[in-house]
């Protein structure tokens, strides 16, 4: 979250705890203990009397300081993705952006946050029963020129928008042995385990190829590739939307179809009060 103070902008770590008294803390870069209330001084009248607006986003980035570019990465280890999420300020009443103006009085802020980037949805159940097979890695590989493959960029918090500043042949995103045994462990059943990646928004005109690297299947490499076709996401993979890959695994992975969702982890309304 940013306030704005002068010509800059203050960029708050902002937790939320609960409590009808105090849900929120606000942590300042420099203060050893966070706050439980955040305070704007009315400005003169000859500096600033249009009010102001306050934007939020999320994962908060330690030393960001230019609102509109925001560092991120893609890839890396999966229990710690996160997608990148923006808020509008919103009217209570009506949903619609205004002006808060200090004046001594109570102040609510209410946050509507939006997703950022594409979700990955791979979903797997074994054929067998019985069958124990772990996932180790996922990897994303542009086999390519038709779609680049974006690995950092910056995100500005006040719309969302995503900027690709490096691209990539490919991006591996790596499983720890805690998130395999509680979240990857497939043995028979009619049920999908979902394993998340995400990826930049973009027009996709072909060239990504997703490698799984598996323990416990008879193939002695224990990779298994699927490359992702235009007409599986649309010819697009779009800010907010789920692309939900369904696979089957007996001693070899069986592709069973893609379905799209808009919106995956609720972004939820929050209120902030000042």
């Amino acid at each position: 979250q940013f306030d704005l103070y002068g010509t800059k902008y203050r960029n708050i770590k902002v937790q939320y705890v609960g409590g009808k008294e105090t849900p929120w803390l606000f942590n300042f870069e420099g203060f050893s203990n966070p706050f439980k209330s955040l305070y704007l001084l009315e400005p003169a009248e000859e500096v600033y009397t249009s009010g102001l607006t306050i934007v939020a986003y999320a994962p908060w980035v330690s030393g960001a300081d230019i609102i509109t570019n925001i560092p991120f990465t893609i890839g890396g280890r999966a229990e710690e993705l996160s997608d990148l999420m923006w808020a509008s300020q919103n009217s209570p009443q009506k949903g619609t952006n205004y002006k808060i103006i200090p004046n001594g009085e109570d102040k609510t802020v209410v946050l509507t946050f939006n997703h950022s980037l594409s979700l990955i949805n791979l979903g797997f159940k074994c054929k067998n029963p019985g069958s124990l097979i772990t996932l180790s890695s996922v990897v994303l590989r542009n086999i390519s020129d038709q779609t680049p493959l974006c690995s950092k960029g910056s995100f500005n918090a006040m719309n969302g928008t995503i900027t690709s500043t490096h691209f990539t042949s490919e991006v591996e995103f790596d499983f720890t042995a805690d998130l395999v045994q509680n979240a990857v462990q497939f043995s028979s059943t009619d049920e999908y385990v979902y394993v998340p990646i995400l990826i930049c928004p973009v027009e996709y005109k072909g060239g990504y190829q997703l490698e799984f690297n598996f323990n416990g299947l008879d193939d002695k490499e224990n990779k298994v590739v699927y490359e992702i076709t235009p007409e599986d996401v649309n010819e697009e993979f779009l800010s907010g939307n789920a692309y939900n890959f369904k696979f089957t695994l007996d001693n070899y992975i069986q592709f069973e179809g893609v379905s799209i969702s808009s919106g995956f982890v609720d972004g939820g309304k929050y209120e902030i009060k000042f």
